[in-house]
């Protein structure tokens, strides 16, 4: 990383998204392994390896970023079916931080390579696929409570043909809406977030008829705080995934299509301490 406090700062490597920090702030700080509705709600953009970044100063409360990754064809995945490439990524982030207002958004496109291997079991696979992240979070501290709400589309032409907009494919739509409570020495904690789908137009006819189907997504939790570093926490969650999201269902890079009429609702419950140094 190369820093100036005038200037901004530069990294370079595998590189955290603006966009995961915008859906870090519009969901529950339950965690990545349980809750907060990663990886259920939100679309999974993390990082990008072969990236770099640019950061500006604090304004005034204000700041952006912009990253781009390079891409290349060298295959990180692989399966009997499905042969994965790192994609061009660009992301604009835009953030506000100041008093008990805090605000993130963050626009990210990735394309797939020139060279990403067809598979006829997932468009995923395909060269030139196009994808929009457009993702926007903000919080509000009451004192007594804080209050957040998330908001993210997901565009792409995978299962039209990629000439054709972001209009003519796979679209969703997620909300997330999250409180925080501090109750002495006891903080409540809740999120509700839900995920739709839908096909614009594309050749996909399984997803077709799954237009509107809503994955939905529930956490409840509580801290009790012995010290500022360390508490105790029992956390809980429920998450339903509709048919559209079981038919997108990839495991180790194999399209799980068959497992639309199986069991669609997770239940986790974690009881723990933890400390920071």
């Amino acid at each position: 990383m190369l820093e100036s406090a005038a200037l901004g700062s530069i990294e370079f490597g595998t590189i955290n998204t603006n966009t995961l920090a915008t859906q870090g702030l519009g969901a529950q700080k339950f965690g990545t392994a349980i809750g907060s509705g990663y990886k259920k709600i939100w679309a999974d953009t993390t990082r990008y390896e072969n990236s770099w970044s640019y950061k500006t100063p604090v304004f005034n409360g204000f700041s952006a970023t912009y990253l781009n990754g390079i891409g290349n064809d060298s295959v990180y995945g692989s399966s009997t079916t499905v042969v994965l490439r790192r994609p061009v990524v660009n992301e604009l982030g835009l953030n506000y931080d100041q008093g008990p207002v805090s605000v993130k958004a963050a626009m990210l496109t990735s394309t797939t390579s020139a060279n990403e291997a067809a598979a006829t079991t997932t468009a995923g696979a395909a060269s030139n696929v196009k994808t929009a992240y457009n993702t926007l979070a903000a919080t509000y501290d009451f004192g007594v409570a804080k209050v957040g709400y998330g908001y993210q589309t997901v565009k792409s032409n995978t299962g039209a043909d990629t000439t054709t907009t972001l209009d003519h494919g796979i679209n969703t739509k997620a909300t997330m809406y999250t409180v925080t409570a501090p109750v002495g020495a006891v903080t409540l904690l809740a999120n509700l977030g839900s995920r739709t789908t839908n096909n614009q137009g594309g050749v996909q006819a399984n997803q077709t008829a799954l237009n509107g189907q809503k994955s939905t997504f529930t956490g409840l939790g509580a801290h009790y705080n012995f010290s500022k570093n360390t508490y105790a926490y029992y956390l809980y969650e429920r998450a339903t995934m509709s048919d559209a999201d079981m038919t997108a269902l990839v495991i180790n890079g194999v399209l799980q299509t068959a497992q639309t009429g199986q069991d669609r609702t997770r239940n986790v419950t974690a009881i723990g301490i933890s400390t920071a140094f």
